[in-house]
C-alpha cells in the first residue's frame, strides 16, 4: 500500500474513532477501489474480483467505517498461534493479493496442530466460487472429519 494512501487511512480512521466517541454516525470509506484510487484494500485485483463474488441484487455496499483502518495494521494473529491448542487449518492459495501467505505459513508452523495446505494457481477470490471452492471446501470437509470427528471423509483425498 502506498505511503499516501496509509496515511490517509489513518487520518480518515482517527477522525472516525474521535466522531464515534462523540456519538457521531461512522464515516464510511469504499473497501475496494479502481487503480490508484483510494480504499481500504486498494488492490486492482480486489476491484476486479467485486462484480464476479457479490451478486448484482446484493444488500452489500463497497464501504466500511474508516476506522476500520487503525484496526488492520496492528492486527497479528501470529502473536497468539503458539496458544491454539485445537487443530489448526491454514489454507494458503498461489495467488494472493489480500493477505500474506508467509505469515499465514508461519501461524500454522506455530501452532502445536497446524495443517497447512497449498493451492498453487488459485488466488484469494477463487475460493468463493467454481473449482476453487471446490478443492478448498473438500480439504475443509476431510479436515473437520478427521481432527474433530476422528474418521477420514469418504471419497476426499488425504
Amino acid at each position: 500500500m502506498p505511503l499516501s494512501v496509509a496515511a490517509r487511512l489513518t487520518v480518515g480512521g482517527l477522525r472516525d474513532e474521535l466522531g464515534r466517541r462523540r456519538g457521531r454516525p461512522p464515516r464510511l470509506i469504499p473497501v475496494s477501489a479502481p487503480l490508484g484510487g483510494y480504499s481500504v484494500l486498494p488492490d486492482p485485483h480486489v476491484w476486479d474480483s467485486i462484480p464476479i463474488v457479490i451478486p448484482r441484487d446484493s444488500l452489500w455496499r463497497n464501504e466500511v467505517a474508516a476506522r476500520i483502518a487503525l484496526r488492520l495494521a496492528p492486527h497479528r494473529p501470529v502473536r497468539r498461534a503458539a496458544q491454539v491448542r485445537c487443530p489448526l487449518l491454514v489454507q494458503i492459495v498461489g495467488e494472493e493479493t489480500v493477505v500474506s501467505n508467509r505469515a499465514a505459513a508461519r501461524d500454522a508452523r506455530l501452532s502445536p496442530r497446524g495443517d497447512v495446505r497449498r493451492y498453487p494457481g488459485v488466488n484469494h477470490f477463487d475460493i468463493y466460487l467454481g473449482e476453487g471452492f471446490e478443492r478448498l471446501n473438500a480439504d475443509q470437509v476431510e479436515f473437520l472429519q478427521r481432527t474433530v470427528i476422528g474418521v477420514p471423509a469418504a471419497g476426499v483425498r488425504l
